[in-house]
């Protein structure tokens, strides 16, 4: 590494970094409504901004075709995944769906009001 290679990590991960706070912030209210797929891809692709203007401004596109082709795979896989088990119930699935629905004996994922 070279002292001219500090400007683009710098400025890649300023890009990076400011891209995750800005989703943070925007979609907070909806964090628990975002599936988890989509949370995943948003931080991927800020990571992968940074990684690609880093590239770009090093003139060596090489490690961001890398990153994206690496991410791409490895993100189609895990919608797949998720996909896949969506289509099949599992026993787990339906356990879960009944503890959380917050009646009969399951459990409740905000504490219980008493003043009812």
């Amino acid at each position: 590494m070279q002292t001219n290679d500090i400007p683009p990590i710098a400025e890649g991960t300023a890009l990076t970094s400011s891209l995750l706070l800005l989703e943070h912030l925007l979609l907070w209210d909806a964090r628990d409504r975002l599936p988890l797929t989509a949370r995943y891809t948003l931080g991927t692709a800020a990571i992968g901004a940074g990684v690609t203007w880093t590239a770009y401004r090093r003139r060596e596109l090489l490690p961001a075709l890398t990153f994206w082709c690496i991410a791409g795979v490895g993100g189609a896989l895990v919608v797949t995944a998720h996909w896949l088990r969506a289509q099949s119930e599992q026993p787990v699935d339906r356990l879960l769906r009944r503890a959380f629905r917050g009646d009969g004996d399951g459990f409740w994922r905000t504490p219980p009001r008493f003043d009812r």
